[in-house]
């Protein structure tokens, strides 16, 4: 067995060689960067729009990257001003992730937030309430939003 993956290091080795690459450099190889992580990562240092295109590279490449995507592109474009964008953003994720509690629960927030009368944020809040009961911020969005 040792010998099988000698021999399979060498080839690759032998295989880059040919075709000019280092030796060295199919050994240094490290897989490419997480993109949420990245994205995260741009979002601390406040580089928000390096982090909305790689957001939006990230979902187009792999729209079934995760909610978490949607709900992180959703709040930088809120930190750039642009809840409109934030609001179709969780649309989207919505239709990809059709009754995730977190997605419906950020869009009922941004939804009550721009018009507090607003009876789809009602709707989606009290989703969001009832599927996430240990989730103060789903309950406190959705009091507020039945309290006005």
């Amino acid at each position: 067995m040792r010998r099988t993956i000698h021999t399979t290091v060498v080839t690759g080795a032998i295989a880059l060689a040919v075709l000019g690459a280092s030796p060295q450099l199919y050994a240094q190889a490290s897989p490419p960067p997480d993109p949420l992580a990245l994205a995260v990562d741009q979002v601390r240092s406040g580089r928000y729009s390096d982090a909305i295109a790689t957001l939006d590279a990230a979902i187009r490449a792999r729209p079934r990257a995760g909610e978490t995507a949607y709900l992180l592109l959703a709040q930088v474009h809120v930190e750039m001003a642009d809840a409109a964008r934030g609001i179709d953003t969780l649309r989207t994720g919505l239709t990809i992730y059709p009754g995730a509690p977190a997605l419906e629960g950020a869009l009922g927030q941004l939804l009550f937030r721009s018009r507090y009368d607003s009876g789809e944020a009602g709707a989606l809040l009290a989703r969001a309430a009832r599927m996430l009961p240990r989730d103060p911020g789903a309950r406190h969005y959705y009091a507020q939003w039945a309290y006005l």
